[in-house]
Order: C-alpha cells, then structure tokens, then sequence
C-alpha cells in the first residue's frame, strides 16, 4: 500500500490541479467494511432520519431537492470503526494545515443512506454567508456498483462536468464552497460516510 503521506500529497495535488480529488484506497478496507456492517445495522434499526436542508436551526427537509436520509457521529464515538476512520480524517487535517495552511480546526461526519429513487439537486455544501466548511469528504461504500445503478455524483468544475461513480472505498475531496455538485438518481440503496473539514 502507498505510505499515507504520498496518499495525502495525491490528494493536494488532485484539488490544485483539478478542484477534486478522486482517490481509492485511502482508508484501509477493514475499517470501511466494519463501516459497512455498522451502517447497514442501523439501516435496519431504522436509525436513521431524513436530512434536512439548511444551518442548524434553520433547517428544513425538502425531499425535492434532497431525499437521503442520514445519522450524525459523535466527534468521538464509542464504535471502534468509526474511530479509526476520524483518526485518519484527523491526520489529514494535520497534512492538510502543515503544507497548505487551511487553518482547519474541527470536522463533522454522518453516515448518508439513499434508498432506490432517491438523489440530491445540484448545490454546494457550504452555507451563505457561513464560509465554516473548507474541504466536503465523501467516502463510498458500495460494493459491486454497476453502472445502471444509478446515484453518480456528477460535480461541475472549470473542465465541465465529471461522472464520479460511487464504488467501495472510493473517496471524493473537494473545496466546499466552490465546487457544485449533485447526486444522481439512486436505483439500489447507495451508502456512504460523507463530511466536512471546518
């Protein structure tokens, strides 16, 4: 495997070059797939709620624009996977502030479930006015993602727009407020851990 270092210079390189990255393997398999078994629990715990559109205290659920539903982790959870993966997200802040200076000082994770039928308009991630959210870090769990099922994520940057399937442990990194993007209409459950760098 590509020591973590080179890995996090990929993902600098890809945002400078590009205004993304896209970069499978990121996070060690074993972890996503604990990730995997603990999302698809509480899927069947029906544990998870319908996302809202909007700052805290302000938000609303709008399904015609957004129809995923979503469970929020605690900055420091008592699931080992769950801290394994924010470990790495951590490092990656270190990376991140020591050779870009981004000044990011907290993160926010939740898990994202979109069931067959479901998407997410175009929009970006960060709120008006806010400026809080730096880098959107998406993380797929999705083993065995065939074209016709659906739910892309389709981002819309200075070359155009970009077709990124969500396939198993694929990891998608991008400047919050700059960069739209949507998520296609899903025909099979689509899972993933998606979050922000503040």
């Amino acid at each position: 495997m590509i020591p973590v270092e080179q890995r996090f210079e990929r993902v600098v390189q890809q945002i400078l070059e590009q205004g993304r990255a896209v970069i499978d393997g990121l996070f060690p398999d074993q972890i996503l797939s604990h990730l995997l078994h603990r999302l698809t629990d509480l899927r069947e715990e029906e544990a998870l709620r319908p996302a809202a559109i909007g700052a805290a205290g302000q938000a609303e659920v709008h399904t015609e624009i957004r129809s995923d539903n979503i469970r929020w982790w605690s900055d420091h959870p008592s699931d080992p996977s769950e801290s394994a993966y924010l470990a790495h997200i951590d490092a990656l802040s270190t990376y991140l502030n020591r050779t870009c200076f981004t000044g990011i000082r907290s993160r926010e994770f939740m898990y994202a479930s979109y069931p067959p039928g479901a998407f997410y308009a175009r929009h970006v991630d960060d709120f008006q006015n806010k400026d809080a959210r730096k880098f959107s870090v998406i993380t797929y769990l999705n083993q065995h993602w065939q074209p016709s099922d659906g739910g892309e994520l389709v981002t819309y940057g200075k070359q155009g727009p970009e077709i990124i399937p969500p396939t198993f442990g694929r990891t998608v990194i991008f400047p919050s407020p700059d960069l739209e993007h949507e998520v296609r209409i899903t025909h099979r459950v689509r899972l993933s851990i998606t979050g922000w760098l503040r």
